[in-house]
């Protein structure tokens, strides 16, 4: 049986989206594209990106999602273009302090304690 692919449709402001089975999604790419350079990217539904962020704002406001959940472990999961930054993970907030956010991945065993050296240097 062939996979399905999504339909996309592009509206009369020049913003496009993909649709597979009601719900904004798309593989290869921005689920959701606006004309002002937004782009968000879907699967099944979801805010989903694991190669950068999920969201990205034509103001260089970025979030970083992974099935519709806030979550980054390699940095900050919102960054905003004014420079303020939040830390989330699997879509709890750890706060604005890098190093707070990695000493609880490694309280709650999520981390090694050689991660942690290495994200504190």
């Amino acid at each position: 049986m062939a996979k399905q692919k999504p339909t996309y449709k592009t509206y009369s402001n020049g913003t496009k989206k993909w649709w597979l089975n009601g719900k904004l999604h798309r593989e290869d790419g921005p689920a959701v594209e606006h004309a002002n350079g937004y782009k968000a990217w879907y699967l099944n539904g979801k805010l989903h990106r694991e190669d950068g962020p999920a969201v990205e704002h034509a103001n260089g406001d970025k979030y970083w999602c992974l099935n519709g959940k806030l979550h980054r472990e390699d940095g900050p999961a919102r960054e905003w273009a004014n420079g303020y930054k939040e830390y989330w993970y699997d879509g709890v907030y750890y706060g604005r302090e890098y190093n707070k956010f990695y000493r609880l991945l490694y309280k709650y065993d999520l981390i090694t304690k050689e991660e942690l050296f290495i994200y504190l240097i």
